[in-house]
C-alpha cells in the first residue's frame, strides 16, 4: 500500500467519522425538539379544564407521542433508511389503552415483524394511535370489550388492522366522519395505501394496506 493510498483511506475514515457525528447530532436535536413540544402540550393540558378543549389538547399530545415513539426506536447508526415497525405498533396500542385507564378493555395483539422505509414510520404510528383511540372513545365508550390489533407484511404489502367488539357505526352511516377518521384517510393516501372499513359483527373493523416501499 502506497502513502497515497494510506492518505486516501485516512481521509475517508475522517469524513465518515465527521458524518457519523453529524448524524447523531441531528437525531439528538430532533428528539429534543419533540420532547419540548410534548412538554408544551403537557403544560397546556394541565391548565385546560375538563371539556372539549381539553380533549383537543389531549389528542394533540397523543399525536406528538406517536411520532416520538418512532424516533425513540429509530437507530440512525444501524440503518437510517429502514424501520422495524411491529414493536412501535405494540407500544402505541398499549400506551393508548393505558392512557385511557380502561381496565375493562382487553388488548389483543397479532403482530409479525415487518420492515418499512423510515419515511413510512411516522404516518403508520399516527394511524395506529388514531384507530385504537377511536375504538376506545367511540366503539367501546362506557362498555367493556376487546380491541384486536394485527400487523404484518406479505408480498410487498403492509397491513394494519384494528377491530373492536363495540357498538359499531350508527344505522345509515358507512364510515366514521370525525377528524380522526379524516386524518387516517389522509395518512393512508400519503402512504399510497387504502382504508377499508367493515362491520365487525359486533363492532367495527378497520384495515389499512399500503406498499412496503423500497
Amino acid at each position: 500500500m502506497t502513502d497515497t493510498d494510506r492518505d486516501r483511506i485516512a481521509g475517508l475514515e475522517a469524513e465518515t467519522a465527521r458524518l457519523t457525528a453529524r448524524l447523531r447530532e441531528v437525531d439528538h436535536r430532533i428528539k429534543n425538539d419533540l420532547q419540548l413540544i410534548n412538554s408544551v402540550f403537557v403544560l397546556q393540558l394541565r391548565k385546560t379544564p375538563e371539556g372539549p378543549q381539553r380533549q383537543i389538547v389531549r389528542s394533540a399530545l397523543d399525536r406528538v407521542a406517536a411520532v416520538s415513539a418512532v424516533h425513540r426506536r429509530l437507530d440512525v447508526m444501524d440503518d437510517p433508511r429502514h424501520f422495524e415497525a411491529s414493536a412501535v405498533v405494540a407500544d402505541l396500542a398499549q400506551d393508548a389503552v393505558a392512557t385511557a385507564r380502561r381496565e375493562d378493555v382487553r388488548l389483543e395483539l397479532d403482530l409479525t415483524p415487518a420492515t418499512v422505509p423510515t419515511r413510512q414510520a411516522a404516518p403508520l404510528a399516527l394511524i395506529v394511535g388514531e384507530l385504537v383511540r377511536n375504538s376506545l372513545q367511540h366503539g367501546l365508550a362506557g362498555r367493556a370489550g376487546v380491541i384486536r390489533v394485527g400487523f404484518g407484511a406479505a408480498d410487498g404489502v403492509v397491513q394494519l388492522s384494528v377491530r373492536d367488539d363495540g357498538v359499531g357505526l350508527p344505522p345509515g352511516l358507512v364510515a366514521p366522519r370525525g377528524f380522526g377518521a379524516t386524518l387516517v384517510a389522509l395518512l393512508a393516501q400519503q402512504l399510497r395505501g387504502e382504508v377499508a372499513i367493515a362491520p365487525g359483527d359486533p363492532g367495527l373493523a378497520t384495515t389499512v394496506r399500503f406498499p412496503q416501499g423500497d
